[in-house]
């Protein structure tokens, strides 16, 4: 069996032994002084390592100044370090004598729990960190890198490539990992995927190299004109915008797949969100003192994502120094000797550094003590704070900081190649010959296309069933000025009678032309014909059409085109295309009028946008799966949430937690449902069959946030494991605020999702018929709607309106 910690300990406390000497701070002025320490003496599984050099990181000047609130004085800072191997105990097989080896910012954890198996020991309940924590071998708090001398468990020493000066590679052990991490996790290591780095200091200018090294596109993002030089050709940049510029930000919106964010300065967000692509992520490194805020319409109508990263494991720690020493990376560092640390902590203060400090250790600490020197051993704890004994306490290892170049600067720079490809979605092109017709059995007023007016293949379907709940598709709003395309002179001669809302109060009423129907997100064109949950029968079909003939069972949801070109297109994420058509309240490119919904009698949809029901699923129960159950279905495939055994919370149990209960028990998942209502537990565990309803800290891989109120999310993503994520597709009205330790220390991410493609949708249905999956409803007549809409303000339905449209809407429609 491999050691542990816990077997260390059973072996006995070593002697303190070993004399070294360390700079240490004694109070919180943070002065730094010699001081004479002791090290453990070479354990079986340990690594003796004399230090050479020592990386200054932010967070060192936060802890000797406590002002983090956790420091033990004496504190002996440092966890960037370089040295070389002076002696191995027996079970050591990976290092010998003279190796140069590297101690980054942990130095012990539990080594068997499934986060050590897997390799992020940086998300371990029992991480030990370089300094300021609790050693469990004897019990004493740790001393960091700032010493002549360390002993180090094997597992948490690395090996500097040969290639890499041990002075510019030291900082690589904290701001390297901190952003490499991220950048693995989360995909932004990708050739010619375009990455950008706000911020261009400590950890940013790291990024930036390293993005160059996996072959990306770089962009440094920063607030200040006066870095684009030395972002550009010194750092290999391939672009930079300044943030304060409102042309240079306009002109990058939606083309980044991803940002690192390296900024500690509480700055708004949503600009910084608007520079995503669909699916982009801003992964936070740098740690805000004040809670993070961000308008929920940034994450959730592009399905992106807001997540934190905190260092990395020992694996990848290794992976990149290797990648690194490849590629010619380094930090660019100035190299002070152990006199001068004082100086370099208050310059670092005012972000006078280009980019790091790094201690001469080898050739400036001396051994000898000065006159106001004392020796300590350190004393064990008697009583230790689970915060601080499991690192929960210990804020972000590796802050970043803007910085100028002071005199005496050693540099090392690396230049990168520059790609110029630029992506766009072409305009929005019509495709009448793929349009689909729908439309009710019986005599009509509602004007609709003519279906001998539709080329083919489009399809023309009968309405029988109508889902309703509050109108999701329309927030995300069309520009009403966009032009009618050529087909616009075709003539609505095909009549169908709907639903519509004359104006702001809601009311429906039978209309002969119609255009959410009480405009709270203002851009509602009255009058207004809603509905994006429809289930109906094909009528007829365009003579292109080979998916769908006459009497086939059909549905259509949130869209009825899109551009059918652009990347968005052709990867199936339909709803992210920038040319998307809602199904209501918005413009059809054909024909340049504004689209009406499902609550009619009849449609005309272009053939990709239509969806085919399963046999074995009731259209009354299966029509709001169109909306709910993509929503919920589409943010469980795309963040790996449906994989059998793992472990999901559904926050919220109403018209899509209800949905989502059932297909995560589709996937195999174990499901917690959480909820403010107690009254819910019976319905959750025994007729929807959630496995619990009241779920534990650090249990959850992701929770699906179907709530739409403004609730704190800081003890809901305590709920998840490192690595966790929360997927937001309720929509609140407020922005979210969330604490960034609730994001940063344990990897985890809030993302949004709003529907998803139609590819997605059929395999939503498929599976959902394969397992039973449908929604609870309440079936009501067209006369009823307005009370329905009462009542669903009142959220006073289970779970699910739905319009019984082919049996009750007339055809005469009122005065």
């Amino acid at each position: 069996m491999a050691p542990t910690v816990a077997s260390d300990a059973a072996a006995g406390a070593k002697q303190h032994t070993g004399k070294a000497v360390g700079l240490a701070a004694r109070d919180a002025s943070g002065h730094l002084a010699p001081l004479t320490i002791t090290r453990r003496s070479t354990g079986d599984d340990d690594v003796a390592i004399k230090i050479l050099y020592c990386g200054i990181c932010h967070s060192d000047l936060h802890s000797i100044k406590n002002e983090w609130k956790n420091t033990t004085y004496p504190i002996v800072p440092g966890h960037e370090i370089a040295g070389v191997v002076t002696e191995v105990g027996k079970n050591v097989t990976r290092f010998k004598a003279g190796d140069r080896v590297g101690v980054g910012c942990m130095v012990n954890s539990c080594r068997s729990c499934d986060r050590c198996a897997e390799g992020f020991e940086n998300h371990c309940p029992g991480v030990i960190l370089t300094y300021n924590s609790v050693d469990p071998i004897d019990g004493t708090v740790t001393y960091g890198g700032y010493s002549s001398a360390v002993v180090v468990n094997q597992r948490f020493v690395v090996r500097f490539p040969d290639a890499m000066p041990l002075d510019q590679g030291a900082p690589l052990l904290c701001a390297g990992i901190t952003v490499y991490s991220p950048m693995k996790y989360h995909g932004l290591n990708v050739p010619g995927k375009h990455l950008g780095v706000l911020g261009l200091g400590g950890l940013g200018h790291v990024a930036v190299k390293l993005g160059k090294a996996f072959g990306m596109k770089v962009t440094v993002i920063s607030s200040s004109p006066g870095k684009r030089q030395e972002a550009l050709e010194r750092l290999g940049a391939d672009a930079f915008v300044v943030s304060k510029n409102a042309d240079e930000m306009k002109a990058a919106m939606a083309t980044l797949d991803g940002i690192i964010n390296t900024v500690s300065a509480n700055i708004p967000l949503a600009p910084l969100m608007g520079l995503l692509k669909p699916n982009g992520k801003m992964i936070m490194v740098g740690l805000p003192e004040k809670p993070l805020e961000i308008p929920p319409f940034d994450l959730i109508m592009s399905n992106k994502t807001l997540a934190g990263s905190c260092i990395g494991g020992m694996r990848d720690t290794q992976e990149m120094l290797d990648l690194a020493a490849k590629h010619g990376v380094t930090a660019d560092v100035e190299v002070v000797g152990a006199d001068y640390v004082n100086t370099a902590m208050e310059r670092l203060a005012k972000a006078d550094v280009r980019y790091r400090f790094v201690i001469d250790i080898g050739n400036t600490l001396k051994d000898t003590a000065s006159a106001n020197t004392r020796r300590v051993t350190p004393e064990p704890w008697t009583t230790v704070p689970s915060s601080i004994l499991h690192g929960r306490a210990t804020p972000r290892i590796g802050r970043s900081h803007t910085n100028v170049r002071p005199a005496g600067t050693r540099l090392r720079t690396l230049q990168g190649e520059r790609n110029k490809d630029v992506r766009s979605c072409p305009e929005v092109t019509a495709y009448p010959a793929r349009t689909a017709a729908i439309k009710s059995p019986s005599p009509a007023r509602f004007v609709a296309p003519q279906t001998q007016h539709i080329t083919p293949p489009s399809i023309s379907i009968s309405a029988l069933q109508r889902a309703h709940r509050p109108i999701l598709g329309q927030s995300l709003g069309v520009d009403r000025s966009m032009a009618p395309t050529a087909e616009a002179t075709k003539q609505h001669t095909s009549k169908a009678v709907g639903l519509g809302a004359l104006d702001a109060s809601g009311h429906l009423a039978p209309l002969t032309i119609t255009r959410s129907i009480k405009n709270e997100w203002n851009n509602a064109m009255y009058p207004m014909i809603p509905g994006h949950e429809i289930a109906g029968e094909v009528t007829e079909v365009g003579k292109n059409v080979t998916r769908f003939k006459s009497g086939d069972r059909v549905g259509v949801g949130c869209m009825v085109n899109s551009c059918q070109s652009c990347d968005r297109c052709t990867e199936g994420f339909e709803n992210h295309c920038a040319g998307i058509i809602f199904t209501y309240n918005s413009v059809d490119c054909i024909d340049g009028t504004v689209t009406y919904g499902g609550y009619s009698s009849a449609v005309v949809v272009h053939e990709r946008f239509v969806v085919r029901f399963p046999d074995a699923m009731p259209l009354d129960q299966g029509a709001p799966l169109l909306c709910a159950g993509i929503t919920v279905y589409s943010p469980m495939k795309y963040h790996g949430l449906n994989v059998p055994g793992k472990h999901v919370g559904v926050l919220g149990l109403g018209g899509l937690g209800h949905v989502a209960v059932k297909f995560a028990k589709a996937f195999g998942m174990k499901v917690t449902v959480i909820s403010s209502s107690p009254g819910k537990k019976q319905e959750a565990l025994e007729r929807l069959g959630a496995d619990a309803f009241v779920a534990v800290m650090a249990t959850l891989d992701g929770i699906i946030n179907t709530v739409s109120a403004n609730i704190p999310l800081g003890p809901l993503m305590g709920l998840l494991k490192p690595n966790g994520k929360m997927i937001m597709v309720g929509l609140p009205e407020k922005p979210l605020e969330i604490p960034p330790f609730n994001l940063i220390m344990g990897n985890k991410t809030l993302a949004g999702s709003c529907i998803g493609g139609m590819r997605d949708t059929q395999e939503m249905l498929d599976l959902a018929a394969k397992h039973g999956v449908t929604a609870d409803v309440e079936v009501v007549g067209a006369d009823y709607v307005n009370t329905a809409m009462e009542r669903l303000a009142k959220a006073d339905v289970r779970y699910r309106f739905v319009i019984d449209i082919g049996n009750t809407l007339k055809d005469t429609a009122s005065a």
